[in-house]
């Protein structure tokens, strides 16, 4: 019946509460989702397979109100991290949880290419910084995904330049803290 829709289609019918598409689309992607989540997991299936089944959980019952603009593939893939990283932080401390990422990217060195760390490295400043707290994320996404200037966020926030420029700097302060010296290089680099 779904044969010929791409999975973008089928996330199209879910939003429409679609049931049978919902099940293709998890037919489709479980398997590799929970096998992607099992590396990441040193290998536990069961918590592998409770990241997966969250996901899905989370996508019906936000079905009306998400909005996928790219492919629906990355998003469930980005959403399993997400929902990793969340675990992660649960069952380790702030330092435990970085010097996990950091031993992670130590022990693929040379194997892995650019391209791969960089995106890990969005997924993981992704979520760092849907952390912040809320007025500093907005300056910090116009800033830093909206390329705007100081007077550029100022007057579509309705703040002083003064206070645009204050946020971006405790953004930055915060992201530090949490993505550490070896990571917030990258950051710099990209933002300037």
């Amino acid at each position: 019946m779904f044969h010929g829709l791409t999975n973008k289609e089928l996330f199209n019918k879910i939003r429409r509460s679609d049931e049978a598409a919902y099940e293709e689309l998890y037919d489709r992607m479980a398997t590799a989702l929970m096998i992607y989540a099992y590396k990441r997991l040193d290998n536990d299936l069961e918590v592998a397979k409770d990241v997966v089944q969250e996901v899905f959980i989370n996508i019906w019952e936000r079905r009306f109100e998400l909005d996928v603009p790219g492919h629906i593939d990355a998003f469930l893939y980005k959403s399993v991290l997400y929902n990793l990283l969340n675990k992660i932080r649960k069952e380790k401390s702030k330092s435990n949880y970085l010097e996990y990422f950091s031993t992670y990217y130590q022990s693929v060195g040379e194997s892995v290419d650019e391209e791969y760390l960089e995106k890990e490295f969005f997924e993981i400043l992704d979520i760092e910084i849907a952390a912040l707290p809320t007025r500093m994320r907005q300056v910090f996404e116009l800033r830093f995904y909206g390329q705007k200037t100081n007077n550029e966020v100022a007057g579509e926030l309705g703040i002083s330049k003064h206070t645009v420029a204050t946020q971006m700097k405790r953004a930055l302060k915060v992201l530090r803290g949490k993505l550490g010296k070896n990571y917030i290089w990258l950051l710099v680099i990209l933002f300037y």
